[in-house]
């Protein structure tokens, strides 16, 4: 996101907020795996690290999954769209209960519940718990001294998770009042739901949840931001 904020004129601060650590989950039965079913990269690549099995094809959510399972050596892989709604809807269209399991690709904690969701369309469904995410307890250095010292235009969020420990943590580090000339462009309007508006300038959503998308409005804002008044809250 970085190399694409590059190629438009903008100097991206990178803020880790959170941290994938791989889980060594014990494998189910793959042997009459029909699907397998993720909606993260670090599924797929928590999944990768435990076995060679590619015998399925995966429907993914968004495009860094489908990405992480094309470099994993999935030979099939579908891209179901923005998100866990849309993954259901594609294994419900492609998919029949009859042909066998599904497999249910998950970090310890998840959005939406898909396995749920297919079961009650009579699938069965084994998921596999394949990383946890380890969340900072402060901001890193650089966001701190950029928001203190107003060096930064904006932020950028890309999961509901991501938006709300940023959240707390500038809260707990006494810098709530630092954002009120910052605009937050979030990957969803999901995630913008997250953000409290009357804290910032501007909050806006991609049209699409995807990079692109993120990046067209990046490059929106910049249009924009020299007359505030034209900006929507």
């Amino acid at each position: 996101m970085a190399t694409l904020l590059a190629r438009i004129g903008h100097d991206a601060l990178i803020c880790p907020l959170m941290e994938p650590v791989a889980i060594e989950a014990t494998l189910p039965d793959l042997s009459a795996v029909q699907a397998v079913l993720a909606t993260s990269r670090h599924g797929v690549n928590g999944f990768a690290r435990l076995t060679k099995w590619r015998d399925a094809p995966l429907f993914a959510v968004g495009e860094a999954t489908a990405e992480a399972a094309v470099n994993a050596g999935f030979g099939q892989v579908e891209h179901a769209g923005r998100d866990a709604d849309a993954l259901v809807d594609l294994a419900r269209a492609r998919l029949r209960a009859s042909n066998g399991p599904l497999l249910r690709l998950r970090g310890e904690v998840a959005r939406g519940d898909v396995a749920r969701s297919l079961i009650n369309e009579g699938f069965a469904v084994r998921s596999l718990i394949t990383y946890r995410i380890d969340q900072a307890e402060r901001l890193p250095d650089p966001a701190r001294i950029a928001l203190t010292e107003h060096s930064v235009d904006g932020a950028l969020f890309f999961s509901p998770r991501s938006a709300t420990l940023f959240a707390r943590l500038v809260d707990n580090g006494t810098l709530g009042d630092r954002l009120a000339g910052l605009a937050a462009l979030c990957l969803s309007p999901m995630v913008a739901e997250c953000l409290d508006r009357r804290r910032w300038r501007t909050v806006r959503a991609a049209g699409t949840p995807s990079l692109a998308a993120l990046v067209a409005l990046a490059e929106e804002f910049e249009n924009t931001r020299a007359s505030p008044s034209q900006e929507p809250r």
